[in-house]
């Protein structure tokens, strides 16, 4: 069996709990998966997922190919053990952040904040094509994308646990502007927050089910972004996109995505600077040549077959070990 281990909450949002469930979502008609978490916050994500969740004693007496995704090992005592138990361990990195030995290592980012030191016995992929997405993301990457003249809809994501009364704020200058909105309401948030939310913007239509959210960026004519999975989705569907940070991890992905000519820097998310997010949003509105020159060189970064490699790599190496 395959055990995935991530972590995720209030501290560093729900991406590595929602990669979880896109590598459960693939690998679940092959193998038998189960999910394993020791914060609270995760196995709530996990219990509402309605996934299987194994205890340290099932994983004790069982052999199983041990996914982490663990954005600080080092809180978790209990990893050394468990891994005695596991005949294989695949760990997925961000930025080379985090490195625990293990058999084979996923890090599917631009560039590596912490290089890594190449041991023989390692198996190594690394850079955007391994980049671990939604599987409908590479139907959207394939499909021609229609840039219209003029921008009109804008889709807004701000990752899980997010600040709503910033998530207001950007939703108040982009409705006053004449934009469509969308917006993705991340985990993290009650339904009080969100009807409250609703009914101060009754237009603007809000997501909730992550599987309709490729398609939102695809029919987006650019994206208001904060997080590091949501670049590469971004980049993945051909949506160009005003990327903010949160911290210097993500500023560090945020310049690597604009050193390759895709984005734009909103700045650091909780002191953006009006005038400069104002000056963004008019251009992108207006310039139908700069939307299509970063629409095309997201698909070429990010091509989201990043999640097939894995599983082809997972069954491989399944194979082998057994």
């Amino acid at each position: 069996m395959i055990v995935l281990w991530s972590e995720g909450g209030s501290r560093i949002g729900s991406g590595h709990l929602n990669r979880s469930l896109s590598i459960y979502n693939i690998l679940k008609g092959e193998f038998p998966v189960y999910f394993y978490a020791e914060d609270s916050e995760s196995l709530e994500f996990y219990e509402k997922a309605g996934v299987r969740i194994l205890d340290y004693n099932d994983l004790k007496n069982n052999r199983f190919f041990l996914i982490t995704d663990l954005r600080f090992p080092e809180e978790h005592t209990s990893l050394s053990d468990i891994k005695k138990f596991a005949f294989a361990h695949l760990s997925i990195n961000d930025m080379g952040l985090s490195q625990i030995d293990s058999d084979i290592v996923f890090d599917g980012h631009l560039k590596t904040l912490i290089p890594y030191d190449k041991k023989e016995e390692v198996k190594y992929f690394l850079g955007p094509r391994y980049f671990l997405l939604k599987t409908k993301f590479r139907h959207f990457n394939k499909a021609r994308k229609k840039i219209k003249r003029r921008a009109k809809k804008v889709y807004v994501s701000l990752g899980g646990w997010f600040d709503v009364d910033i998530l207001r704020d950007f939703v108040e200058i982009l409705l006053k502007e004449g934009f469509s909105v969308v917006a993705s309401w991340g985990f993290g948030k009650t339904n009080r927050e969100r009807r409250l939310f609703k009914k101060s913007f009754p237009s603007v239509h809000i997501v909730v089910n992550g599987s309709y959210i490729p398609r939102k960026y695809y029919e987006a004519d650019f994206a208001i972004l904060s997080g590091g999975i949501s670049f590469y989705e971004a980049a993945s569907t051909g949506t160009p996109s005003i990327l903010f940070y949160k911290d210097e991890y993500q500023k560090f992905t945020v310049e690597s995505f604009l050193e390759r000519g895709f984005g734009f820097s909103g700045g650091y998310l909780f002191d953006f600077d009006i005038n400069h997010f104002l000056e963004l949003i008019v251009k992108l509105k207006y310039d139908f040549s700069l939307r299509e020159q970063h629409s095309q060189t997201g698909k070429k970064l990010v091509d989201g077959l990043g999640l097939l490699r894995l599983k082809n790599i997972v069954r491989e190496e399944y194979r082998r070990f057994l």
